[in-house]
């Protein structure tokens, strides 16, 4: 994975922010989590941050850590491209209904949340 700098116009001295989507695979079972973030920190060293689904995090409670890895499956200029991506997936593999995702919920987004989504990405 290579990783660069956003161009930001205008001398601007907003924070540069990295888009990303991750896969967070539990390796004593095999089950997986695929997500987008947005952060402040590149994707390699934003390892604190290990998805927002519950079923996943309970099962990093109880399992340990050390059993899940996150992989960086792609990064993106812009939130609304990382967005499109997890829709992607989620429904490449039918995440909300697929034993082998901790997803509960396939995302399906209307221009309206896209845009209310992308302006809480842009205040962070």
């Amino acid at each position: 994975i290579s990783y660069h700098t956003l161009n930001m116009s205008n001398n601007s001295t907003k924070p540069q922010k990295y888009h990303y989507v991750y896969e967070i695979t539990n390796i004593t079972n095999g089950m997986r989590y695929i997500g987008s973030r947005t952060s402040k920190k590149p994707p390699q060293v934003d390892t604190e941050y290990m998805g927002s689904s519950k079923p996943l995090k309970r099962a990093i409670e109880e399992e340990g850590l050390g059993n899940f890895i996150k992989t960086i499956l792609q990064e993106f200029s812009t939130r609304e491209l990382a967005l499109e991506r997890e829709i992607f997936l989620h429904n490449a593999f039918d995440v909300g209904k697929n034993p082998l995702f901790y997803n509960k919920v396939k995302l399906f987004l209307n221009v309206v949340m896209l845009k209310k989504i992308i302006f809480a990405a842009q205040t962070i």
